[in-house]
């Protein structure tokens, strides 16, 4: 008749050790002696299947902690998503309102200097009209890309002889080259009630 299993109350790091013929066992916490409990009982919950388990454990938690990174960076990109539609927002509003003041809204499609001493070389393109223009930023770099809310005059441009060049007086506002992009995106989600 085989042994009967351990009463539930004793510790998995105790062994059991078989004593005489009699098939009788005693808990004993003896290293090693999880060989015996095993040939005893069956290999399932002996001390040698406890690197299984720690394993098992230690994969579901690398998943749980990948699943959170993913649920943690898709709120952050739903955030900063909303915060380049609310900018966006904002300078489309501020563009109306300085309109009067000399304020256009350009993109700067093309920085190709940026000066040590500050300001940037860019070719811009005016979003009202779509004309492309030779631009200098005189106290300011531009961020590729970029829509700027500006104020400028023309003038000539030595570095290239252009008698068109764009001098921007004032910058207002700015957002990067995504922002338009969110605030659709944001407009969309609102039209579908999410």
């Amino acid at each position: 008749m085989p042994p009967s299993p351990p009463p539930l109350g004793l510790c998995r790091r105790q062994a059991l050790l078989v004593e005489g013929s009699t098939g009788s066992v005693s808990p004993t916490p003896a290293n090693g002696a999880g060989a015996v409990y095993g040939a005893v009982y069956g290999t399932e919950g002996s001390p040698d299947n406890y690197g299984h388990m720690t394993e098992t454990t230690a994969v579901l938690f690398v998943v749980l902690c990948a699943g959170a990174g993913f649920v943690v960076a898709a709120v952050r990109r739903r955030n900063a998503r909303k915060d380049l539609a609310a900018r966006w927002e904002r300078i489309s509003q501020q563009r109306e309102a300085l309109r009067s003041q000399g304020f256009y809204l350009v993109q700067a499609v093309h920085v190709y200097q940026h000066a040590r001493a500050g300001g940037s070389k860019a070719w811009v393109t005016w979003c009202d009209t779509g004309v492309r223009q030779d631009t200098w930023f005189g106290d300011w770099y531009a961020p590729q890309g970029a829509f700027i809310l500006m104020k400028g005059r023309g003038g000539y441009g030595p570095h290239n002889r252009n008698p068109k060049v764009l001098y921007v007086n004032q910058v207002a506002d700015w957002v990067p080259a995504q922002a338009p992009r969110a605030w659709q995106k944001h407009q969309d989600k609102l039209r579908k009630g999410k």
